[in-house]
């Protein structure tokens, strides 16, 4: 009886877990669905800003400074994970991506984005010249704006030659990729990279076709002070698309990670209860037996 008292226990302790799992999966399940949205809807204005880099270049012998690479020896990496664990290998691929950036002998210095970003810059020992921690549910581009400033400040300052992202591209809901991803200096091949890596959730979009029909603009006041206003404006459209891509992909492998857990917890379930019956039943068994064994000695 003792052994069936705690086989019940475990039935109802991984009942409890599996309630929990079950809730935690719907949950990050709304939020994907959420940050999907949000990706995909970036997606456009990523082909617009393409097309009006590639004209204003190709048109005119121009350039700009965040258009060049960097005077500086060191790399800057914009490490974007997670805050809170329980989504599956979604910190662990990072922080592998991470140590193949760090084992190319580059020196480097960190933007951290989420928690464990910074818990993985605390342990290597890089300087961190700016932390978005916690990053949240929601992205804004308010987040996006004050990150892509200290890149751009940095950028600016000589001591960088190149800016990069270590994120996790959203492809679809089944399939999610560890991604370094040249944030500056900018250019047409770069912004193409963003068209690529946004997914195929909506069939994607034909790159080719875009780049044979480019519109010729009129420009006012001139070329060089669109471009200078509009630069700035494509680094703040990287900086968001990676963290929208990032946060689809978290709440992504949470989800399955929680679908998982819930289906692991209901088979366990189904052999506890097994075991419960066996133990009530060998119980029961026994039971008879202690009466008749009574039962045969009275009569003798």
């Amino acid at each position: 009886m003792s052994s069936s008292k705690v086989i019940k226990g475990k039935i109802k302790t991984v009942g409890s877990i599996k309630k929990m799992t079950r809730a935690m999966e719907m949950i990050a399940r709304t939020k994907m669905k959420k940050n999907i949205d949000n990706a995909l809807s970036a997606r456009p204005y990523a082909v617009y800003a393409r097309e009006l880099l590639v004209n204003l270049t190709r048109k005119e012998r121009i350039s700009h400074e965040l258009l060049n690479m960097g005077k500086g020896e060191k790399n800057l990496v914009v490490l974007v994970a997670s805050d809170r664990g329980l989504c599956g290998g979604y910190n662990t691929n990072i922080l592998r991506k991470y140590h193949s950036v760090l084992n190319e002998g580059n020196h480097t210095d960190l933007i951290v984005i989420g928690r464990r970003a910074e818990n993985m810059a605390r342990k290597t020992g890089k300087k961190v010249l700016y932390a978005v921690t916690p990053l949240g549910d929601s992205i804004t581009t308010d987040i996006a704006d004050q990150i892509s400033t200290k890149v751009t400040e940095a950028f600016l300052s000589g001591e960088y030659k190149k800016v990069v992202a270590i994120y996790t591209n959203f492809i679809s809901s089944l399939k999610q990729v560890t991604t370094v991803k040249t944030i500056l200096p900018i250019s047409a091949e770069t912004l193409e990279e963003t068209i690529v890596r946004a997914g195929d959730e909506d069939g994607g979009i034909n790159i080719a076709e875009t780049t044979r029909n480019l519109s010729l603009y009129t420009l006012e006041p001139n070329a060089e002070e669109v471009l200078g206003a509009f630069v700035p404006h494509l680094v703040t459209t990287e900086i968001l698309q990676v963290l929208l891509e990032a946060k689809a992909s978290e709440e992504s492998m949470r989800m399955f990670a929680m679908k998982n857990a819930t289906d692991s917890a209901g088979k366990l379930q189904d052999k506890l209860t097994i075991s419960f019956n066996k133990a009530r039943q060998a119980g029961i068994t026994r039971e008879i037996a202690e009466i008749s064994s009574g039962a045969d000695a009275l009569q003798m």
